[in-house]
């Protein structure tokens, strides 16, 4: 259904009811899905395995949250590769540290 859609012109009526049907299908399809979850962690429940319970809400709540790893250099260019952005980061906080006070100074300035 998802295919036709795609392939359908969006101002056309067939467009309109495909993407009225895909929504509907995907909302039967959610319901489902969190039904049978629902259903394990009832199973779960009454056989006492809270360790199963909660593994089943983590992987219900908890979303996969892709990082992002670019980073920009000096100059502003992109970084893209771990050791490119790992060596950025390294020359960053050297640099970031470099401009602080040691600490023998700090006393002396406090004093």
């Amino acid at each position: 259904m998802i295919e036709k859609t795609r392939e359908c012109k969006r101002d056309s009526e067939e467009y309109k009811d495909l993407k009225t049907t895909v929504r509907k299908m995907l909302r039967l399809d959610k319901n489902a899905h969190l039904t049978a979850v629902c259903e394990e962690m009832e199973e779960h429940q009454r056989r006492n395995r809270t360790k199963d319970i909660f593994a089943t809400v983590n992987r219900l709540i908890k979303q996969a949250c892709p990082s992002v790893k670019v980073v920009k250099n000096e100059s502003g260019e992109t970084l893209t590769e771990q050791a490119e952005i790992m060596n950025r980061w390294k020359n960053y906080c050297e640099t970031l540290y470099s401009t602080c006070k040691p600490v023998e100074e700090m006393k002396l300035d406090g004093e």
